[in-house]
């Protein structure tokens, strides 16, 4: 065992970053992964071979220091578990993969994080799915964007550059364009001077209700909006949005 065998790895910012050194790196290469994954012993017999001509490789407990501090930078979770026959598994998180790659600038403008209202025509990618587009719960559909520096969501009102107040319920692209459908907010003055916000239970996508705006019509988000008194709309509807029939919404 030689003294690179220290299990408080660190890593700096060197010209092999994350690697601590070059030695590591090949070390890392040569132990494999995933299918070319090198078992313990031969490694350790790679080690002493090419001892023979002055290589000198990190001890495996070395590498495995170095892996385990690749996946807190990564911030990569592993599983392990037994296949269907009893052999060992190991995966990666499908979240921590997918964070990673919506965190990359390289990969990130390749992709749609919205979905695409294309009506039918010149279909060729996943993000013009009708299903993505108002056929899933709500919790997965587009949630918000962004106009400026301020943030608007589905199912909470908002004001339009026209002065009027209304509740989008999709967020979708069409002709290169962010846009949203949006429908009426009904406001109900109850006798404790609070408000009763309500919209009508039964919209969908293409109902003939729906409105559908331009994203830089909107105005001011939620927290923004002020009752006719004066006073902030989020103090006196107490957070609830009723349907046509008096359902609670949010």
């Amino acid at each position: 065992m030689g003294q690179d065998d220290n299990l408080d790895y660190q890593c700096d910012q060197s010209y092999w970053f994350p690697f601590k050194k070059k030695e590591i790196m090949i070390g890392c290469l040569i132990a494999g992964c995933t299918r070319t994954l090198m078992s313990r012993k031969t490694y350790n017999h790679i080690q002493v071979v090419l001892r023979l001509f002055d290589v000198q490789l990190p001890s495996w407990k070395t590498v495995q220091s170095a892996k385990t501090q690749l996946q807190k930078l990564t911030h990569c979770k592993k599983y392990t578990s037994l296949s269907v026959i009893g052999n060992p598994m190991t995966t990666a998180s499908i979240q921590g993969l997918l964070k990673q790659e919506l965190g990359n600038p390289i990969v990130a403008k390749y992709l749609d994080f919205y979905p695409e209202n294309s009506e039918g025509e010149n279909i060729y990618k996943l993000s013009q799915c009708e299903k993505w587009l108002h056929q899933y719960p709500r919790d997965l559909l587009a949630q918000m964007i962004r106009v400026g520096d301020q943030s608007f969501y589905i199912y909470e009102p908002a004001q339009i550059i026209d002065r009027n107040v209304v509740v989008p319920l999709y967020f979708y692209n069409k002709g290169n364009k962010l846009r949203a459908k949006v429908c009426k907010l009904n406001v109900l003055v109850l006798p404790s001077s609070l408000v009763e916000l309500s919209i009508s239970g039964d919209l969908n996508f293409y109902s003939s209700n729906m409105k559908e705006i331009m994203a830089e019509e909107f105005l001011k988000p939620y927290h923004e909006i002020t009752f006719n008194d004066g006073r902030p709309l989020k103090s006196i509807c107490r957070n609830e949005l009723y349907g046509k029939v008096n359902s609670f919404i949010e």
